[in-house]
């Protein structure tokens, strides 16, 4: 199955209104970030940040950091550690890396922090390799 983007992806798709329309930087180590000022439409309880939205924020900057790599992947396996509430208005900082590449799986990190770098949030993931294009 080729997996196209038609820029309609929630976390980062430019047609999405309703997406959270994030950009990315990579950084000389190779990781990526992206930068989030929650607002009161991503909210679970009130003035808090819903941990769907950590969750999108830590997948997407992962599958990003396979995309600076030219490795099409697709998450296989998320688990996100939410460490503290994230207030609404709050500047966010999400950054991965790739791990290492296991039997047939690659693995990788991510954060959410703050611009003093208090952490917010971390995951780790097993991406699955798609097949190369012919």
């Amino acid at each position: 199955m080729l997996l196209r983007d038609d820029g309609y992806c929630f976390a980062c798709g430019e047609h999405n209104q309703q997406g959270l329309h994030l950009t990315f930087t990579e950084n000389p180590d190779h990781s990526i970030t992206t930068h989030f000022t929650p607002e009161r439409n991503h909210q679970g309880y009130q003035g808090v940040l819903h941990g769907g939205i950590i969750s999108t924020l830590l997948d997407e900057v992962m599958a990003q950091a396979f995309i600076a790599r030219q490795i099409p992947a697709v998450t296989a396996k998320i688990e996100v550690r939410f460490k503290k509430t994230v207030p609404l208005g709050l500047h966010l900082i999400a950054t991965a890396q790739i791990g290492e590449e296991k039997t047939r799986l690659y693995t990788a990190t991510a954060k959410l922090t703050n611009d003093s770098g208090t952490v917010y949030a971390t995951a780790k993931a097993l991406f699955s390799p798609l097949p190369k294009k012919k």
